[in-house]
């Protein structure tokens, strides 16, 4: 038995007592008087116990009805302290901001986040230059039976070799053409390792409200990744920006090419002839991991591989509004091979707070493609 329960108990057992003791000197002295006053009568011996047993009773009701009224009485004490302090409460929380971080999203703030990445398979490289080189070579023998015509036609009958040119008889491939398909098969290597890192990196976008009726000064918001869900390291990142120039196609080769491919001469002309490819042009570095300047608007604050992010400091964010124009957070998602959810801590300080407010914010990951178990 608990001490509280014990303390009723003892309680309730001595004023028990104390009711019973002064219930039968009440009766013991009413009937002592009507004794008195019929003398010539004799008492029955059962009056004694029968007082006991009534003031008992009586005794035990009086107690009972005392420890309700008291613990009535108690319980209405608790309710209006209850009612002082939920009155205090309410005035302190009049006076103080009420900050939440959500996600934002097109719905509004929400605290469930969403990204969705795609785990694309290699394709066929081998097949698809073959039947480059099919449709190439297609091209290529009926430009030579043309030509084998029209010379025909010109000069009268002469050798295929003399009708086409050195290099070029019989079924080999033209250098135009196995060049072609080397600078194809690494557009399409190319361009499938830009697709992949393409679904690698996701952005989160975040938002703050002001849900309270005082305005939250110098809001500060510090956000920690879980583990698996770090920003990019910086070979990840410069990879990454490198996708936003998806590699361009090889000039496939004309029949002009394909034909005097191997002569000396016409390699020359139509080497002289070609554009000056331009120089390759660097990706622009995002400077949302330095020091944003006085002029450039707000960015959140990482570093390479970190799962640490600090969004912009709010000096002022009035009751009831909702800031979400904050850059966006990279993060990494590249390694996942099947839906995954995450929980986002976030922390949150204001000069009128009074001690600092832990949030959690949930991210689904979708991974399309990927196999299941």
């Amino acid at each position: 038995m608990s001490p509280t329960r014990t303390r009723r108990w003892t309680e309730f057992v001595c004023r028990l007592v104390q009711q019973w003791f002064w219930t039968v000197m009440f009766f013991g002295g009413l009937v002592g008087t009507v004794v008195l006053i019929l003398a010539a009568h004799s008492v029955p011996q059962w009056i004694g116990p029968a007082i006991m047993l009534v003031s008992f009773f009586v005794a035990a009701q009086r107690s009972f009805d005392d420890a309700v009224a008291e613990r009535e009485a108690t319980i209405a004490a608790k309710d209006d302290e209850i009612a002082r302090l939920r009155a205090e409460l309410d005035d302190v929380r009049a006076r103080q901001p009420e900050v939440a971080v959500a996600f934002a999203t097109a719905d509004g703030p929400s605290a469930q986040g969403h990204l969705v990445t795609s785990r694309l398979s290699a394709p066929d490289f081998d097949g698809l230059v073959a039947d480059q080189q099919k449709h190439l070579m297609a091209k290529y023998r009926k430009a030579r039976e043309d030509r084998r015509a029209e010379s025909a036609r010109e000069l009268g009958v002469v050798s295929s070799a003399a009708a086409l040119g050195p290099g070029l008889s019989g079924s080999a491939i033209p250098p135009a053409i196995s060049g072609y398909l080397d600078q194809y098969r690494q557009y399409l290597v190319d361009l499938h390792e830009a697709q992949r890192l393409g679904n690698s990196v996701g952005f989160l976008s975040f938002a703050l409200v002001n849900r309270g009726r005082a305005v939250a000064e110098t809001v500060r918001v510090e956000i920690l990744l879980p583990p698996g869900l770090e920003t990019p390291t910086e070979d990840q990142w410069f990879a990454y920006q490198d996708t936003k120039y998806l590699p361009s196609p090889p000039k496939e080769p004309t029949v002009s090419d394909m034909l005097n491919s191997g002569n000396l001469l016409a390699d020359i002309v139509r080497r002289m002839s070609d554009p000056i490819p331009a120089p390759a042009i660097e990706p622009a570095v995002w400077d949302a991991i330095t020091p944003a300047q006085a002029d450039d608007p707000p960015e959140p604050r990482w570093t390479y591989g970190s799962n640490r992010v600090l969004l912009p400091v709010v000096d002022r964010l009035n009751a009831g509004d909702t800031l979400d124009d904050f850059g966006r957070v990279p993060v990494w998602i590249g390694d996942l091979t099947e839906d995954t959810t995450f929980e986002i801590e976030a922390r949150i300080t204001a000069a009128n707070l009074p001690q600092p407010q832990i949030q959690h914010l949930t991210l689904h990951v979708t991974v399309t493609g990927a196999r299941k178990a």
